[in-house]
């Protein structure tokens, strides 16, 4: 088992957790999987792969906690089933970035 070091920049706290290496590696088959991550953090990873950008449009939304995975290809589905499991809207207008509002 490794470490992990988050940087959450909201509140510019460092944490050191403790993954299994093969959890960090996932990316590489264009999966994401996230234990106890911030929103903020996740948002930053997902847009790595994302076609349109998606933004947190309430501060205080970075700071919720997600664990579930993410398929790099399939991020619209994602945002579909987060507002399931959070305490967020997602807002859509197909003009700009894709952003979660506070529910």
């Amino acid at each position: 088992i490794g470490e992990q070091v988050t940087f959450i920049e909201s509140s510019s706290t460092i944490l050191i957790s403790r993954i299994d290496p093969a959890l960090a590696t996932s990316w590489r088959s264009g999966v994401l999987k996230f234990v106890d991550e911030p929103l903020g953090s996740v948002v930053s990873s997902v847009n790595r792969y994302s076609a349109r950008p998606i933004q947190i449009a309430d501060p205080a939304l970075a700071n919720e906690t997600f664990t579930g995975t993410v398929h790099a290809a399939r991020t619209e589905e994602w945002l579909r089933a987060l507002e399931y499991v959070l305490p967020v809207e997602v807002v859509d207008d197909r003009l700009g970035p894709v952003r979660l509002e506070r529910r």
